[in-house]
């Protein structure tokens, strides 16, 4: 890198990251009108539908609202819009038409966001266990997206603070406690 462009990069950073740390870490859930009208500025609409169904195979509603109920999709990709280089933004799109292509050919003639759960599952599952090297960058853009999913889920405030531990004021930590100790629940953030 070059002097200017280091002392760009520091200026940017220096300026993004109060930005930044209210997108990361002061993620509120999103109304359901809100994310219907939403407009995706990295995904076309379809790809946001894809992206959706693989967050909610990952992270599916239980005792807990799944993935897209609290804007993982639309955060992923609002966040790779506003990250991204415009270079890191063309290679990460290169990887994902690829990763589409082979998803839809694995779901046949059904869009894979319409098959069921457990179609959905296995479909990835069989990705993700998979050792073929012809699979490896199909399985990079999956391990990209399940941890960018959980990331972003964790993140959350309405699952940070109603279903994780959260302490807003850190105090004094304590890295060998059981998960009996925390009332069965990992710690947010």
């Amino acid at each position: 890198m070059k002097r200017r462009e280091v002392i760009k990069f520091a200026a940017g950073a220096l300026i993004g990251t109060p930005f930044l740390s209210s997108v990361l870490f002061g993620s509120k859930s999103i109304p359901k009108s809100i994310l219907e009208a939403y407009n995706p500025s990295f995904f076309t609409e379809e790809q946001l539908k894809l992206v959706s169904a693989i967050s909610d195979t990952i992270l599916p509603k239980t005792d807990s609202p799944s993935a897209s109920e609290v804007a993982v999709p639309q955060k992923i990709d609002s966040m790779i819009s506003a990250t991204f280089f415009e270079d890191q933004k063309k290679s990460y799109l290169v990887r994902f038409l690829d990763f589409e292509k082979y998803i839809h050919q694995q779901a046949g003639e059904t869009r894979f966001w319409e098959l069921e759960e457990e179609a959905r599952t296995d479909i990835l599952s069989k990705l993700d266990s998979s050792t073929s090297d012809t699979l490896n960058e199909h399985r990079w853009a999956l391990w990209d997206l399940k941890n960018r999913t959980v990331n972003y889920y964790r993140n959350m405030q309405q699952i940070a603070t109603n279903h994780l531990n959260y302490l807003p004021i850190p105090g004094y930590y304590d890295p060998c406690i059981s998960l009996s100790e925390t009332g069965g629940k990992a710690w947010a953030i």
